[in-house]
């Protein structure tokens, strides 16, 4: 989806992205990671891959404050919010017991397919076979 500029006059905030890994969506192909590191640099969104920051922020994620880290490359970083974020890893944890969440409850599945789907990329036509 396009990110579109706000039509109202906003204050410019550097935006930085702190990530250990050395590659942005590293299982996606070379195409769509060029066209987001393009789109990144014209936002003016600086990234700093492969440092991960040698303590986490005094302030709580997504609570104003500022403060003051330092990445695991010796970068001095000084923001005033932060978010915290997770990679791309599938979390099929909710799998463990058998058991399948729908609306009406949870549906018993049985332990021979959630070990064939478990960790599977869940967008594949084989786990919308298993679960519709």
């Amino acid at each position: 989806m396009p990110i579109r500029p706000s039509r109202t006059p906003t204050p410019y905030k550097q935006v930085t992205i702190v990530d250990p890994a050395e590659r942005l969506l590293p299982a996606f192909l070379p195409e769509l990671r060029q066209d987001l590191h393009r789109r990144l640099d014209e936002l003016d969104i600086r990234l700093r891959l492969g440092a991960g920051l040698t303590a986490p922020p005094e302030t709580e994620p997504g609570k104003a404050g500022p403060f003051t880290v330092t990445t695991t490359g010796g970068e001095v970083i000084a923001a005033d919010i932060w978010f915290q974020a997770h990679g791309m890893r599938v979390n099929s944890d909710y799998l463990a017991d058998g058991q399948l969440p729908t609306p009406d409850g949870p549906a018993v599945v049985p332990a021979s397919t959630v070990s064939e789907c478990k960790g599977a990329d869940l967008f594949t036509g084989r786990f919308t076979e298993q679960f519709g």
